[in-house]
Parts: structure tokens; C-alpha cells; sequence
């Protein structure tokens, strides 16, 4: 029961992109990483009152695109945007483990 309410340090990672990417290929791209490296698919569950760890499958989409633009608001809104996706609590049993 502990497991469910407790939550992970988290780190961010924020990539500042100028001009366009092909989401399609990205996507896919990193779905492949994914998809080949067990220890991105771990998921902490509980059996008997006891953590476990199992290996899911692959997230469909893996990825969360948004767009804020180049100008300075934008960048205050991007800024603003993580710092509040970081003040979510993200615990242990949820899945993915990476967002």
C-alpha cells in the first residue's frame, strides 16, 4: 500500500527544437528504443503486499509534442508548463515511468 501514494524524484528534459522535425519518424525512432531496452518498459506493481517488478509492453505513443513558439511568452510558457507537469506527483506504480 505504501507504494501507491509515495512518489519518485524526477528529472526533466526539455529539447528546444528550431524549425520542423518529422513526428512520425521521431516517434517511431524512440518507440524503437523503447521497445529493445527492458528497463524502459518496468512497471512496479504490488503482489502478495509485496513491490514487484514486471516488464510491459511498449507505450503506443510515447511521446508528447507542444508547440510554444520561438518568442519570448512562448518561452515563459514552456517554462511554466514543466514546472507545473514537475509539481505532479508521480508515484512508483504508475506507468509509463517516463513521460
Amino acid at each position: 500500500e505504501y507504494y501507491s501514494f509515495c512518489s519518485f524524484p524526477q528529472i526533466g528534459l526539455c529539447i528546444e527544437i528550431f524549425g520542423s522535425i518529422d513526428r512520425p519518424i521521431l516517434q517511431q525512432a524512440v518507440s524503437q528504443i523503447i521497445a529493445e531496452t527492458e528497463t524502459l518498459r518496468l512497471r512496479i506493481t504490488e503482489q502478495l503486499g509485496e513491490p514487484c517488478q514486471v516488464v510491459c509492453e511498449p507505450p503506443e505513443n510515447p511521446l508528447t509534442f507542444v508547440e510554444f513558439g520561438a518568442n519570448v511568452p512562448a518561452r515563459r510558457a514552456a517554462e511554466a508548463w514543466i514546472e507545473a507537469d514537475f509539481e505532479q506527483a508521480m508515484p512508483p506504480t504508475c506507468w509509463p515511468l517516463f513521460a
